[in-house]
Formats: C-alpha cells, sequence, structure tokens
C-alpha cells in the first residue's frame, strides 16, 4: 500500500489485480490487500485467489484491451455462460475440482476430447494442471520459437529442421528434415500415434 497524497492511499488488489483509492479512514479495512468488490460472502477467505483468476480469464475472452487477447478472444475462445455472468459458479466449481494457486486451468485438453473448436472454458472443458501440462496442451507458441510450428526447431549450422516433444520433463528427438513442415508433421503423427494431449500442428 502506497501513500499517494495526504489525503489518499493506493494499492493493487492481490485478487482482481485492479489499482485502488482509498482514504485514510478505510486503510484498516483494506490492510489484507483485498478490495471490497473482491468480497464473496462468509466463505471468502476459500475463495481467496481464484477471482483473480476469473477476472484474467474474461479479460482474455472479452477485452481487447488484455495483451493475451490475441490468443484468446481473437481466435474465438469463450466462457460458458454461467461462468461468465456469474463469478460464484465457477470459485464453487473450481474449490470442488481441485483448485491450487500453484496450478492453471487448462481448457484445451477437455475441449479437445470433446471436439470443441475454438476451445471453451467451462466445467466439461476444464481441469486443474501443473504448467508443463498446461504448455503441452496450448495453442500459444513460444517466443523462441521462429519457424512457425510445435515441437520443430531450426539448426543454421546444418541448415536442418528438428523434431522434438517434451514428455513428463523429458525431450524426445524425432527426426532432422529439410523441410519445416515436414519435421511438424512428424511431431503430430508422433502425437496421434500415441494419444498425447499434446497440441498438434494441422
Amino acid at each position: 500500500m502506497t501513500r499517494t497524497s495526504p489525503n489518499t492511499y493506493e494499492f493493487v488488489c492481490k485478487d482482481c489485480l485492479e489499482t485502488i483509492v482509498i482514504r485514510p479512514a478505510n486503510k484498516r479495512y483494506y490492510e489484507n490487500l483485498l478490495c471490497k468488490h473482491c468480497k464473496v460472502g462468509p466463505e471468502s477467505s476459500k475463495y481467496k485467489g481464484l477471482y483473480g483468476r476469473w477476472y484474467e480469464m474474461r479479460n482474455r475472452c472479452y477485452s481487447h484491451k488484455s495483451k493475451d487477447y490475441k490468443n484468446y478472444g481473437e481466435i474465438g475462445v469463450t466462457m460458458c455462460d454461467d461462468w461468465l455472468n456469474d463469478k460464484n459458479k465457477f470459485f464453487e466449481w473450481a474449490v470442488a475440482n481441485g483448485y491450487k494457486n500453484e496450478l492453471v486451468l487448462d481448457k484445451d485438453i477437455g475441449s479437445k476430447k470433446l471436439g470443441i473448436s475454438p476451445a471453451i472454458y467451462s466445467p466439461e472443458t476444464c481441469k486443474f494442471v501443473n504448467r508443463s501440462i498446461n504448455a503441452q496442451a496450448s495453442k500459444k507458441l513460444s517466443k523462441r520459437n521462429k519457424t512457425g510450428y510445435r515441437g520443430v526447431s531450426y539448426h543454421e549450422r546444418d541448415d536442418i529442421y528438428m523434431s522434438a516433444i517434451g514428455i513428463n520433463g523429458k525431450v524426445k528427438q524425432l527426426g532432422r528434415f529439410k523441410k519445416a513442415i515436414d519435421a511438424a508433421t512428424c511431431y503430430d503423427t508422433y502425437i496421434i500415434k500415441n494419444g498425447l494431449t499434446h497440441t498438434t500442428n494441422f
């Protein structure tokens, strides 16, 4: 919490991430750095941290101002009506379905299994997973990947494209190719043949 003038304090709410401006008389209420807007009732501690998850999920899907909108809302990713219109339904589902602060909410694995594209955030498609599994299922490419294909890297010295896949923290080399598209096809074929949850290129 930062004093911005003799009459006001300012802090960023740790749940909804909004910047809140308050007066000294209200300082004691906000000392836990939760704004009144994020209070969800007498069981608020039970849902601690979930407002931020819901807020960011909604922003990614519907706010053009979000830095992640291009990878979500712009490609058609949405939220189910229940979660979009009533954050408490998301809170209740999350607590009942393994929510932990260190886990991330994945919607790609479930959407893929159900044949839903673009993906949707919903009770039927979402589950909490570790960051490694989430990265495997995500459609978003790493910023370091300049080939345009998942699982493909270019080795300039040999002028060759390498196909590789990460499984349970270990990298398995799949092959060397002259064309990036052939390396990407090899990657996809391995995923399909072995029934993996990784996102394919095509």
